[in-house]
């Protein structure tokens, strides 16, 4: 089981508890009782621990959560229904956990391929020099391929982590082909969640908006509910509000007009959620799909360069040798 797998089952618990009728302390407690293993265990503690010196549940969480977990259990909290953010962050994971297996799946022969172009590449590039000049560029070549993954993994990380905050990095993203449409309808699906959970918990609509774009994890969410909620508060209806706005989609603007005017605000945010959900799935699977086939193009690329540069050279060489 992995961490994503042990986040699902661990929301999932706490969901059915609360759901069932217990408070918030004893679902911690019930849980510990049974000898959950690590993951699960440090998070039970931390709840348990923030709840006996009188913390929120979403404050005592905090520390063993991501900063988006935090947030979408804190609007749901503020809105009256955790219960309903423990069951949606289990879902979430647990599309997470499937989409990232079968990324890597589908990785492991692309990547094998990689490796092992390393070694008629070292051996191209060091014909005639030696065992030892091969190894050691060989080992150079394995060194550098890691130290790519991993700073491409940390950059992919960090651009993420400041589009959280910073709207222009937030808008870019969006722009990127595939990702930036998985991460926008990931996105605009919490932000209709916990408007749901929170216009349902008898919220203002004003306020929902705000807790909704808390939990949205997106800064150009953030930014345009800042002013969709102040017109709102004075009265301005919400979806005319989103009309016109970059970060929402007209179609949704426009649905919640509607939906407004009739009196199922809460009913329409929810649909949309189950929309952007099933959105960011499908966009999730396609990414599973060609990741594994980019990283093959890119080693068959390396190695047809390598060969082509040594034939090249070599038929230079050979050139060279030859009589006028």
């Amino acid at each position: 089981m992995n961490s994503l797998d042990h986040r699902a089952l661990l929301h999932r618990e706490l969901a059915r508890l609360l759901e069932s009728g217990f408070p918030v302390d004893k679902a911690a407690a019930t849980l510990l009782s049974r000898k959950p293993d690590g993951p699960r265990r440090v998070v039970l503690e931390a709840l348990r621990d923030g709840l006996d010196g009188g913390q929120t549940i979403a404050g005592a969480l905090r520390p063993a959560v991501s900063p988006m977990e935090y947030s979408l259990l804190e609007a749901s909290e503020k809105g009256g229904r955790i219960a309903d953010g423990f069951a949606y962050l289990a879902e979430f994971f647990t599309m997470r956990s499937r989409t990232r297996s079968q990324a890597i799946a589908g990785l492991i022969y692309p990547l094998l391929v990689l490796h092992l172009s390393i070694v008629p590449t070292a051996l191209m590039l060091t014909f005639g020099q030696g065992l030892t000049r091969f190894f050691f560029m060989a080992l150079g070549l394995l060194i550098v391929l890691h130290l790519a993954v991993a700073l491409i993994w940390l950059a992919v990380r960090a651009v993420g982590r400041r589009a959280r905050d910073d709207r222009f990095t937030d808008g870019l993203l969006h722009r990127l082909p595939l990702i930036g449409s998985w991460k926008r309808a990931e996105s605009l699906s919490r932000f209709c969640k916990v408007l749901e959970i929170a216009l349902l918990a008898g919220r203002l609509p004003s306020d929902a908006i705000t807790l909704a774009a808390s939990a949205s994890d997106s800064a150009q969410v953030r930014a345009s509910c800042e002013r969709i909620s102040a017109e709102t508060a004075s009265g301005y209806p919400m979806g005319p509000s989103m009309a016109g706005d970059p970060a929402f989609p007209i179609e949704l603007a426009d649905s919640l007009t509607s939906a407004e005017m009739a009196g199922s605000l809460e009913k329409e945010a929810g649909r949309w959620s189950t929309y952007f959900q099933a959105e960011a799935n499908q966009t999730a699977q396609v990414l599973a799909t060609w990741l594994p086939r980019l990283v093959y193009a890119v080693a068959v690329i390396v190695v047809v360069t390598v060969v082509i540069k040594s034939a090249l050279s070599y038929v230079k060489m050979i050139n060279s040798l030859l009589p006028e």
